[in-house]
């Protein structure tokens, strides 16, 4: 099959949204494994599903047959621009429109779809984020973009408000990838913007402070947790936004994931109020949905203690009183950023609780 292969891929990958393609002949990579093992060493990994770095960097470990990775990215820079309030939360943008794992996912069977009917002999796998495989790594080796110091791949058009996806085929790559210069240079933006001090020179990351983590994370929050949330619901673009080249990006075309900002920004109060039907219809169908609406409304309530004002403060009075232990341990957690005022309701409250949620308010407040 040959070039002619590819370049038809890359043509159909196009002609189904994808802005940038790309595709190397697999070799062990060394690189971003041995910082995923460096950040592993230091405990700075989290564990989200199966990440391995023997397979992660290795495709021809994975899928015995893989001569090839094709990679492939798409923008998700839509969001319109909108006006905060101490009113509402912050939604990332990843988290705002539809979820890309079932949009990328229903485009690359598309784009495996046509393949084989003009080439019905070839085989392949492909993954969209949740597989074993780096997606970074792939566009990364495919020049798709540079490796940034926030970890993110960053293409010099588009930015890193891309998505990535990738084609493990049994065709040979014939060409050398020319991989995309380092364009951090010596930019420290997202290094210094990043209030909880995850990103660390030398490309190091701690992902356990990493805000959009903590947002996800199903222990219990520590103090500095909460505080460092802010007014994050799920997810974080800090450093993202503070990236020059993000700052001059193209816009991205797929209206899946464009979100209005009632979405990006909700008001507090409603995601506090959002029963099981009105969170389905709501957020079902977007990328934070796999965590479920009790953990949103947890975050809601982490937030309401980190923006203090009348309004929330009423929120929390309500939210004390729910049936759920933990949104009421939440609540009696945010209560106390208010000050002594709230201190009689608090421990009216802790009276009326076990003496395990007495031991865990007290080890953690």
């Amino acid at each position: 099959m040959g070039m002619d292969f590819f370049e038809t891929a890359f043509k159909i990958a196009k002609n189904h949204g994808f802005e940038m393609t790309g595709a190397y002949s697999p070799e062990k990579e060394t690189f971003l494994a041995n910082k995923f093992s460096e950040r592993k060493k230091k405990g700075h990994i989290v564990f989200l599903g199966s990440e391995n770095e023997n397979i992660m960097f290795d495709p021809k470990k994975y899928w015995g047959k893989c001569k090839s990775v094709i990679s492939l990215a798409l923008s998700y820079n839509i969001i319109p621009k909108c006006t905060e309030t101490n009113d509402s939360g912050m939604m990332s943008k990843v988290s705002s429109g539809i979820d890309y794992h079932h949009v990328i996912g229903d485009k690359l069977k598309a784009v495996v779809r046509e393949l084989k009917d003009i080439y019905p002999h070839f085989d392949c796998v492909f993954q969209v984020d949740v597989g074993p495989l780096s997606d970074r790594a792939a566009a990364w080796h495919s020049g798709l973009g540079f490796y940034g110091k926030n970890s993110f791949v960053i293409n010099p058009d588009y930015g890193s408000w891309i998505f990535l996806a990738q084609i493990l085929t049994d065709q040979e790559y014939q060409l050398e990838s020319v991989k995309i210069p380092d364009g951090c240079k010596e930019c420290k933006n997202c290094i210094k913007a990043c209030p909880t001090g995850a990103i660390k020179e030398n490309y190091d990351f701690n992902g356990k402070l990493c805000i959009s983590y903590l947002t996800q994370k199903k222990e219990t929050l520590t103090l500095s947790e909460r505080r460092a949330m802010g007014k994050h619901l799920y997810g974080c673009d800090i450093c993202q936004e503070v990236c020059p080249y993000n700052k001059k990006s193209k816009e991205g075309k797929e209206k899946s994931f464009f979100s209005d900002c009632s979405k990006r920004y909700p008001e507090l109060k409603y995601v506090l109020k959002l029963d099981k039907n009105s969170y389905e219809n709501y957020y079902k169908k977007t990328s934070s949905a796999w965590r479920g609406r009790r953990l949103l409304q947890r975050n809601a309530v982490i937030v309401c203690g980190n923006i203090r004002n009348k309004e929330n403060l009423e929120l929390l009075h309500q939210t004390v009183k729910d049936p759920r232990p933990e949104i009421r341990l939440y609540s009696l957690f945010s209560l106390a950023e208010y000050g002594e005022d709230q201190k009689p309701l608090i421990e009216r409250q802790l009276g009326q609780e076990d003496e395990d949620f007495k031991i865990k308010y007290n080890d953690y407040k």
